[in-house]
């Protein structure tokens, strides 16, 4: 979803500054990239001894926000040994070309809750896939100008539904009327993030504004440097011990006090270069992740970074590009970069365990021009098991020890939303707009 909505950007800028029907100028000068230089990873031979060690499946009965938690770190979600096909079912009409769905489902008390191309809340059974109910949300754009659908959170009592065109609604779960509406006057590309009855949204326009979620009051805002060339999408924020993190197009990282929106501290991911615009894309588009006192984060420019959440001190950085969301857990970093490496970073040191090519590994079964431009989703831990879905219709299952490809299914549906998984099942969103469940079978 997030590498055909960064095409989407910047085909959009380049058709804006090609308007109007002037005769065309060749321009004379070299030709420079708009691409930092792809990740190129290898497993280091010092950590060949080095154990994986994964935290102990946990039961998640709830999958309430992106991420599952405001901190973004689910650790290790329990799901079956042997899994199935339960369900799939459709949300609405496909994605349009220049769509993307810019936030998975949700889950709360065996019923998932999603926003399909229509600006319309779809309400499904966990259990079988029946439609339970749908609710039509109006929003300052018209239909076909929609690019991304929204996203949906739940503090237990309301569903919070946050539009592209800057919408947001509370929602009673029960009676299914509005609590309150606001619209925050610019669009938003990112899922909101809620914790202690606080509402986190990063708009477009690099601007972090916390509601209280019980009325839809302003408690504050944090405002950040403007970018003229980003990526289409940002990363959600993650709060943890009284910190929001909030990253933003620029390349700035804020730790903020969520009370009072104060400056903790503060860094950046601008690179040193200034010739070329690869450089000047420091989009922060993978959500920061929170475990513990550490936080991990990654940018398109091509760092990835461990800091201390309270001090912001730098433990270490690694040189890799990517726009999907990190997975931590135990001692172990499971990303996926920009050009399908799939591996395993050593938490303490940014040593690679393991490296994998994605594309060559589950894409082996396709002819070779099929498997050109390969999108992949987050990397997903659940039940010993570590998942990626892709555009060509795969969802693959690998040994998170040794990285060894596992189990491959082909559902010949384009997948570029990140899977999430709720009381042992395991949900996908296709482009197609269908959500599709696996889990084990019942004894």
């Amino acid at each position: 979803m997030l590498k055909k909505a960064l095409l989407l950007s910047l085909s959009l800028t380049v058709l804006a500054a090609c308007a109007g029907k002037e005769e065309k100028v060749k321009l004379k000068g070299p030709r420079i990239t708009i691409k930092p230089e792809q990740t190129t990873l290898k497993a280091d031979i010092a950590t060949q001894d080095l154990t994986v060690i994964l935290p102990k499946q946990i039961n998640v009965n709830d999958w309430v926000q992106e991420g599952g938690f405001a901190d973004h770190a689910p650790l290790h979600p329990r799901v079956g040994k042997h899994v199935y096909k339960a369900w799939e079912k459709s949300i609405g009409s496909r994605l349009k070309n220049f769509q993307s769905f810019n936030a998975s489902p949700v889950v709360y008390n065996n019923v998932l809750y999603t926003l399909n191309t229509d600006s319309e809340i779809v309400a499904l059974n966990t259990k079988n896939g029946k439609k339970l109910w749908s609710l039509q949300l109006e929003s300052e754009l018209d239909k076909s100008e929609i690019v991304t659908p929204g996203a949906l959170a739940i503090d237990g009592t309301s569903i919070i539904a946050v539009l592209s065109a800057g919408d947001i609604y509370s929602i009673n779960l029960v009676s299914k009327k509005v609590n309150w509406y606001k619209n925050l006057g610019e669009p938003v590309r990112s899922a909101p993030t809620i914790k202690d009855g606080q509402i986190f949204i990063n708009s477009l326009n690099n601007k972090l504004s916390v509601f209280d979620i019980a009325n839809g009051n302003l408690i504050w805002t944090h405002t950040g440097l403007s970018e003229n060339l980003t990526i289409l999408g940002d990363s959600s924020p993650a709060v943890s011990r009284g910190i929001v993190i909030v990253t933003y197009s620029s390349g700035e990282i804020y730790a903020l006090d969520v009370k009072t929106g104060g400056e903790i501290w503060s860094d950046t991911l601008a690179s040193t270069s200034t010739f070329e615009i690869a450089e000047n894309i420091l989009d922060v588009v993978a959500s920061p992740v929170i475990v513990g006192k550490l936080l991990h984060i990654v940018n398109y420019d091509g760092k990835l970074i461990t800091f201390n959440l309270q001090t912001g001190q730098k433990y270490w950085t690694r040189n890799v590009s990517s726009i999907t969301t990190p997975w931590i857990a135990g001692n172990s970093i499971f990303i996926v970069t920009d050009n399908g490496l799939l591996a395993n970073v050593y938490r303490k040191t940014g040593q690679v365990k393991w490296v994998i090519n994605l594309n060559e590994t589950m894409h082996s079964t396709l002819k070779k021009e099929k498997r050109s431009n390969p999108l992949f989703t987050s990397p997903f831990l659940a039940g010993d098991r570590l998942l990626v879905a892709s555009n060509k219709g795969f969802i693959a299952s690998f040994d998170p020890l040794t990285g060894k490809l596992m189990r491959k299914v082909y559902e010949k549906e384009s997948i570029t939303t990140n899977p999430i998984v709720a009381n042992g099942t395991i949900y996908f969103l296709t482009d197609n707009a269908n959500i599709i469940a696996y889990r084990e079978k019942s004894k």
